[in-house]
């Protein structure tokens, strides 16, 4: 379960914080690692392995937290770490330690590289909030680049939403609408449900429509005619907000495709610096 918190940075930290912004949501990257680093402490684990772990999760965490840019680029390896980390007991201390030292090599690779991946000072506000914020909780999955927006808010907004749904369908069983209307409400709250799953900060321009079929559909035969009247509109709502959901989607995954090509790009230079005459061109898409 992911939960997105807010996290205040000193406005000394020109990389994070220019004068007047508000406090940032913290990326996956540190929320992952603050876990590892509240696990680790209870785990029966060779002593030395911890402490490899504890330093480089903090040495990560500083590095995160003075150019809060690069956090995309800890956030499979982390994930990794956790997940060897949570399997410890049937996998070992073997494979938590090729994670560790995944990590750390992902660490260094980007401490050397790490000039060309940050923000440069003179970018316009506009540019310096592209930057994508994901957030995957119960079949919910929010992108935001607006530095502001309290993810756990919406979340839990969102949760809200699609309960109201389920009670909506769970009351039209019972109903005594038509047939006819009942499919199409049905077919209506399905493409919205599917619709938060695919981009919820879209789905939720639609919350108002969901009380308001809530509520028409509790006093059942009697609002009918304006259930029908409310569906006409409200479907044509949802296949336009459908159509831009998908949009919305496929442009924050090209931006984070783009952001994992320059990864793999750099790794893969690095590789190539002890190689004499070895230039590897930069893919379609990365940014040097």
């Amino acid at each position: 379960m992911v939960k997105s918190g807010m996290l205040r940075i000193n406005s000394s930290k020109k990389s994070l914080l220019h004068h007047g912004e508000k406090p940032i949501i913290a990326p996956d990257s540190l929320k992952i690692a603050a876990r590892i680093e509240n696990v680790i402490k209870n785990v029966d684990m060779n002593p030395r392995l911890r402490d490899y772990i504890y330093r480089l999760i903090k040495d990560l965490q500083n590095l995160i937290m003075t150019h809060l840019e690069l956090a995309p680029y800890f956030r499979k390896e982390l994930t990794e770490l956790r997940l060897a980390l949570k399997h410890l007991e049937e996998r070992g201390e073997a494979q938590l330690r090729k994670k560790a030292d995944q990590t750390k090599q992902r660490l260094d690779n980007v401490n050397a590289r790490k000039m060309v991946l940050i923000k440069r000072e003179n970018e316009t506000q506009e540019e310096r909030q592209k930057m994508f914020f994901t957030c995957i909780d119960e079949g919910i999955r929010m992108s935001v680049t607006e530095r502001q927006v309290n993810l756990a808010a919406h979340i839990n907004e969102a949760k809200n939403i699609k309960k109201e749904i389920q009670l909506i369908q769970k009351t039209l069983q019972g109903s005594n609408v038509t047939p006819k209307t009942k499919k199409v409400l049905l077919e209506v709250t399905n493409e919205i449900s599917r619709m938060f799953a695919i981009d919820g900060i879209t789905a939720m321009k639609l919350k108002n429509d969901v009380h308001e079929i809530k509520d028409m559909v509790s006093r059942g035969k009697q609002a009918e005619a304006d259930l029908e009247s409310k569906l006409k509109l409200l479907k044509v709502k949802v296949e336009k907000l459908s159509k831009e959901s998908g949009a919305r989607r496929d442009d924050t995954e090209k931006a984070l495709n783009d952001i994992y090509r320059t990864m793999l790009y750099l790794d893969r230079q690095a590789d190539l610096y002890s190689k004499p005459h070895a230039y590897l061109p930069p893919p379609k898409g990365a940014t040097n």
